[in-house]
């Protein structure tokens, strides 16, 4: 079966109904997606307190939140300290250095070594 032979159901969404159960999770819970250091601090102090309660149970309910609040904060991090590709990035020096003509380095004005008197 391909992609379109299959129906995908989805629940109708209700626009008044979802902002009430965003304004009441997020005034009980206090999680939004993260724009500020404060924020993520926030987030992440969270985020360990659900993971002492939860625990290694996948199976747990608040598994699901666990898996939604570490994404958040995965997406913050990314976003604030992106991962260098160290590996492309030596190549290209390597791409670079290969292009640059060797210079000898010679000690300008050498000095005779004084003899003792």
């Amino acid at each position: 079966m391909t992609r379109s032979d299959k129906e995908v159901s989805l629940k109708k969404l209700d626009p008044a109904s979802a902002e009430r159960a965003w304004k009441t999770f997020r005034g009980s819970i206090g999680i939004v997606a993260i724009q500020t250091p404060r924020q993520y601090e926030q987030t992440v102090a969270f985020m360990n307190q659900l993971s002492d309660f939860v625990g290694e149970n996948e199976r747990h309910p608040l598994a699901g939140l666990l898996d939604l609040v570490g994404e958040l904060v995965a997406a913050y991090e990314s976003r604030r300290y992106p991962v260098v590709d160290l590996a492309r990035h030596a190549k290209q020096l390597k791409g670079f250095t290969a292009r640059v003509p060797k210079v000898e380095h010679i000690r300008a004005g050498r000095y005779k070594r004084q003899g003792r008197a």
